[in-house]
């Protein structure tokens, strides 16, 4: 008999180490979530649901690694008639060291908040100057924006995109446009970043078929411009944006047929649109979020491919190729998050790979079989060639590149370009660093067929 339990045991350690997803207790009950937004002690949940672990927990739940707790009465707290919450909230962010939401709802916790209210680790608040509606939060140079589908905010004419000033919002002055291809709606903003010094606002907006508005703008702070030719096709969009190896990546709903660089994702690093590995398919491709984790990028969405190869609902990008996670999704991924230096994923799904998951997961890895997609053998001859040294580096470093490159830029985490340095004709450069500020930068090298980037650190 003890035979038959250590047996019993050992059964159960190696099925615990081959699963690749562990669940958070009872996970969410409902609805699955629409966003996560995490700091360093919470993983924040939100989304249209009434319970979180079998507790009565409406609309938004933290995780603190262990268990699930409230925060206070939740969305449209002072709804007492509906268990879920009428109204929801789409974006989080911390802020003033508060965590501010936005969405839908008409009050955070027992007080009226509409649109926008902020929590202080204790009780929820409302702001003096109540918006009415947020799609999307970002703080940027220790400001807070706001932007959505509006033409007014507070009694203030302002389309889609506005600035907290302390105590009042401020227009940006962006221009009427309309999401396509509902004439007549305001333009929509769901995803605010900055990247080269300006201010980038993404969404599902245009201004007429033959323009390049195409769902992105950019703000230096005067005036707005468009992205090189924007997203092309009018029923295509742009969901998330992030800053990854130095370019800006667009991740949404479109396609190359139409003339775009890549399906569903492509990059732009200040001048040009390019393709992501031929990005996520024109089937069911969709990408809705963009998480960068580990130095590689996460796409999670509806996406089935990536790179032509198998990536059920999430797929992960190093700078060179796709490569899948192995797992079967029930349903699709909305949203993601690191929390304690692990991947946390959202959505409709109620299993993974069979086990029972109630729309929320943790990434445990271990052995698992990805799929990746191939590089063609010249890329790799090229990859091979380009190195430096040393890294760390302080004042200088020795470069080795391959004899078609043309140049080569230095650009920090945000995008931001330092130098760019032509390359001779000879296959080795000293370059000199020793004006750069210490951090981490992105060696970008342009060549004949492909760009590479590699990561360097200044001390």
């Amino acid at each position: 008999m003890k035979l038959f339990y250590c047996f019993i045991f050992i059964l159960l350690n190696l099925y615990c180490y081959c699963q690749n997803w562990q669940s958070l207790a009872g996970g969410v009950g409902n609805w699955g979530p629409v966003t996560m937004y995490a700091d360093t002690n919470y993983l924040y949940v939100a989304g249209r649901f009434g319970t979180v672990d079998g507790m009565y927990i409406k609309g938004i739940g933290r995780w603190d690694g262990i268990k699930w707790d409230s925060l206070g009465a939740g969305v449209d707290g002072l709804d007492t008639g509906h268990q879920a919450p009428i109204g929801v909230i789409t974006t989080m962010v911390d802020f003033n060291n508060e965590l501010y939401v936005g969405g839908s709802f008409q009050s955070m916790g027992n007080i009226s908040a509409r649109g926008v209210g902020r929590w202080n680790g204790q009780t929820w608040d409302t702001m003096a100057v109540q918006p009415g509606g947020a799609g999307v939060l970002s703080v940027i140079d220790s400001e807070l924006y706001l932007g959505g589908a509006f033409d007014t905010i507070a009694g203030i004419a302002a389309n889609s995109i506005v600035k907290w000033t302390g105590n009042s919002w401020q227009s940006l002055g962006f221009p009427n446009l309309y999401p396509f291809p509902f004439i007549g709606v305001y333009s929509s903003i769901g995803s605010i970043c900055k990247y080269n010094g300006k201010i980038y606002v993404a969404g599902h907006f245009y201004s007429s078929p033959i323009d390049t508005v195409g769902s992105i703008l950019c703000f230096d702070g005067s005036i707005w411009t468009t992205v090189g030719n924007g997203i092309i096709g009018q029923n295509g969009g742009i969901d998330d944006m992030v800053v990854y190896q130095g370019e800006l990546y667009v991740g949404g709903y479109f396609f190359k047929s139409d003339g775009n660089a890549s399906d569903n994702i492509q990059k732009w690093n200040g001048s040009i649109w390019s393709d992501v590995g031929g990005g996520t398919g024109i089937g069911n491709g969709a990408i809705y979020e963009l998480v960068v984790w580990h130095d590689k990028l996460y796409a999670m969405g509806v996406l089935e491919t990536a790179g032509g190869v198998p990536a059920d609902r999430i797929a992960v990008w190093d700078g060179i190729k796709w490569c899948g996670l192995g797992s079967s999704f029930s349903n699709i991924i909305s949203t993601g998050a690191v929390f304690h230096d692990s991947l946390f994923v959202g959505g409709g799904f109620m299993t993974i790979d069979g086990d029972t998951m109630n729309y929320i997961s943790k990434w445990t890895g271990g052995d698992f079989a990805d799929t990746c997609s191939t590089i063609d053998v010249s890329e790799n001859e090229i990859a091979d060639q380009f190195y430096f040294f040393p890294n760390p580096a302080n004042s200088s470093i020795t470069l080795t590149y391959p004899y078609n490159s043309s140049r080569i830029q230095i650009i920090d985490v945000l995008g931001r370009e330092f130098k760019t340095i032509i390359l001779s004709a000879a296959t080795t450069s000293q370059i000199d660093i020793s004006d750069l500020p210490s951090g981490i930068y992105f060696l970008r090298l342009f060549t004949d067929h492909v760009n590479l980037t590699r990561r360097m650190i200044k001390e």
